[in-house]
């Protein structure tokens, strides 16, 4: 039985163990999102590139769908690290401090923190390329129910629950045995940010930093839930709701 798990502080041994089967997990993951990124940006080269395609119209139909078929590989990668790592019940509680046993606060100050992100967040959205694309997404949801409603479970409820495990549950837990808290805290969002396929990366970034910080005071991760939930799902309607019809 490992020190940590009896009580005590961890062992040497025991951490070079859980930084080696991070850093694979997480090299695993980030070697499978680039490869399929690739080939993914591929197929939609060739297949707007083609004479007879329509360019620009073809790519704004197709570019929604591959997406949604990314953020559903994030997922997956998502699901299988969390696999590896099982039991999940461990990931809910920071064990570097005594818990806080306020759920439901926990839960209202996740919400807070996610809204207060999105409104800062608002600058950030104005690129070309991401209005340009979430207003692709906004026409394909309008256009089609089933779309609309995959995006929202997807990225609005499973994304986020199953990064948040991933990068504040497990990511996190396992740098703060190595440094100190807030270094612990910037790593892991650089590295979630660096992944996300929901936000370009400044708001992803943003979005990590309260998370994994909400993580670090209140040592349960349904505040880090409820701050991705919160903050991505507000972003989305307020870009939705900016889109002419």
């Amino acid at each position: 039985m490992r020190d940590s798990e009896l009580g005590r502080s961890p062992s040497l041994e025991d951490v070079s163990a859980d930084l080696t089967k991070l850093a694979f997990a997480l090299v695993s993951v980030f070697l499978a999102y680039g490869v399929s990124l690739h080939i993914g940006n591929a197929y939609v080269y060739r297949y707007v590139s083609q004479p007879q395609s329509g360019g620009f119209e073809r790519a704004s139909q197709v570019g929604p769908f591959l997406y949604l078929s990314m953020a559903l590989f994030v997922m997956l990668e998502m699901l299988a690290v969390i696999w590896a790592y099982r039991p999940l019940y461990q990931f809910f509680e920071d064990s570097s401090g005594p818990p806080k046993r306020k759920s439901l606060y926990d839960v209202a100050l996740g919400v807070g923190g996610g809204l207060a992100g999105a409104v800062v967040a608002i600058p950030l959205l104005g690129s070309s390329g991401t209005a340009l694309l979430i207003d692709s997404i906004s026409s394909q949801a309008r256009a089609k129910v089933g779309y609309g409603a995959a995006l929202f479970c997807l990225l609005g409820i499973a994304l986020p629950i199953t990064m948040e495990i991933v990068f504040r549950g497990i990511a996190q837990r396992t740098l703060q045995s190595l440094m100190r808290a807030p270094a612990a805290v910037l790593v892991g969002a650089v590295l979630f940010a660096d992944l996300s396929p929901v936000f370009p990366f400044a708001i992803s970034l943003l979005l990590g930093a309260i998370s994994g910080s909400l993580f670090w005071w209140r040592r349960n991760l349904l505040t880090s839930i409820a701050v991705n939930v919160a903050m991505t799902l507000s972003l989305a309607g307020y870009m939705a709701l900016r889109i002419p019809r």
